[in-house]
């Protein structure tokens, strides 16, 4: 099963606008790098559907999708368009109702690369517990395919920050500060050309991870029942690169991904 990187979000170097925002919270924050309440988009109060366009510049291509470190309930719909139009009409894609939200985030990955100026992504969320939509990350831009996927040494964890207070008796008292999923990834044969220097490369991806920005990490892009888990928005570790074999045909490599809290 292919996996897939997104290291260009158009949210970040596009202009977004939004149909309903607090002028303390506007849809601009949703190109912020960091999942903090304090610095997202959020509607009134009463207000539980939204739309948030991104102007992504003339012949802007797009393929993965993800609102993250959101209020959304379970059972929220989002829907993305794309479109060459600025009121969406004639759109170039259209993904339908997106259904299911968890780990405070929806993904969704077009079937292949589609163009348009702008994208916009429609949020329904009538069962929202707290009456108002909120998100501090949108991710929109291409994707870079690789052709073969994690190997079975890749682990997903959950790791969590705690201090525990223990008193004379022995008794203990974890306080825990917050926890934040990864993946510890492996990748066991990866064909040499997709290391060749260039965009749509995984040098490219390296590159990104240790400049230190966010990255969009899709492991398993058709298993609806566990894209959202699975897939990480945050900062990439990346080690060295690795032969197989002495024909220098296909590469090793691992890295670290850890959620962008």
């Amino acid at each position: 099963m292919p996996a897939f990187w997104g290291i260009l979000n158009r949210a970040a170097t596009g202009v977004i606008t939004a149909s309903a925002a607090l002028a303390s919270a506007p849809a601009a924050n949703l190109g912020g790098a960091h999942g903090d309440p304090a610095s997202s988009w959020q509607t009134p109060a009463g207000t539980t559907t939204a739309t948030v366009r991104i102007d992504g510049g003339v012949g802007a291509t797009w393929r993965l999708f993800a609102v993250c470190n959101a209020n959304l309930s379970a059972t929220a719909i989002v829907q993305w368009t794309v479109s060459d139009n600025a009121d969406m009409s004639s759109p170039t894609y259209y993904s339908g109702n997106v259904v299911g939200v968890s780990d405070r985030q929806t993904v969704h990955v077009a079937p292949a690369e589609v163009t348009g100026r702008y994208c916009q992504v429609r949020i329904v969320n009538a069962s929202n517990v707290d009456g108002y939509l909120r998100a501090a990350n949108l991710w929109a831009g291409p994707a870079i395919e690789m052709r073969r996927g994690l190997s079975y040494q890749s682990a997903w964890d959950r790791t969590a920050t705690q201090e525990t207070q223990t008193t004379r008796g022995g008794q203990e008292y974890p306080i825990t500060q917050f926890q934040r999923r990864g993946w510890d990834l492996r990748f066991g044969s990866i064909p040499a050309a997709e290391f060749a220097a260039g965009l749509a490369t995984l040098d490219a991806v390296i590159r990104v991870g240790n400049a230190g920005d966010n990255v969009l990490f899709v492991p398993f892009s058709t298993q609806t029942d566990t894209i959202n888990r699975d897939t990480i928005l945050g900062l990439l570790r990346p080690a060295a690169v690795g032969y197989v074999n002495g024909t220098g045909l296909y590469r090793t490599w691992s890295a670290r991904i850890t959620e962008r809290l």
